[in-house]
């Protein structure tokens, strides 16, 4: 679908959760996910197994 439209496939790819009922607020939420975003998976995952943040457990 990419080659049709003339462009990478990252550039269409977004993902989007929803997490309702949440102890912690969007924007802690948010600090945890821009840490993580752009990197690969396995970096990823160590970041949040790593992170102090109590955020990251939803995240993650």
């Amino acid at each position: 679908m990419a080659g049709v439209l003339g462009c990478s496939p990252s550039q269409i790819a977004r993902y989007t959760s929803v997490f309702r009922f949440s102890r912690s607020s969007p924007r802690k939420a948010g600090l945890v996910a821009e840490l993580i975003r752009g990197r690969s998976v396995a970096e990823a995952q160590a970041l949040l197994a790593f992170s102090p943040k109590r955020a990251s457990v939803m995240v993650g």
